[in-house]
């Protein structure tokens, strides 16, 4: 497991999966924007500390955020 992984469900779209970020500061911005996108973790590791903190995404609308955000963080960090 990576250190600044966060698994999602998409309920939109049925599909869970993991993402990781490439460092802290990455990985904090990804926690601020998903407390505003989504309220924050349904578990996080800090109750669960063999699992990634859980997100679960109601909408199509908040995976495109989520994809927007982190492209946007990838063409800043470049």
């Amino acid at each position: 497991m990576f250190k600044f992984e966060m698994e999602f469900h998409n309920a939109a779209s049925g599909v869970s999966f993991f993402l990781s970020w490439r460092n802290e500061k990455e990985f904090r911005m990804g926690e601020a924007f998903l407390r505003e996108l989504a309220g924050g973790p349904v578990y996080t590791k800090k109750l669960h500390p063999d699992q990634p903190d859980f997100y679960y995404l109601e909408t199509e609308q908040q995976y495109e955020a989520l994809m927007n955000f982190r492209q946007r963080l990838r063409d800043g960090n470049s």
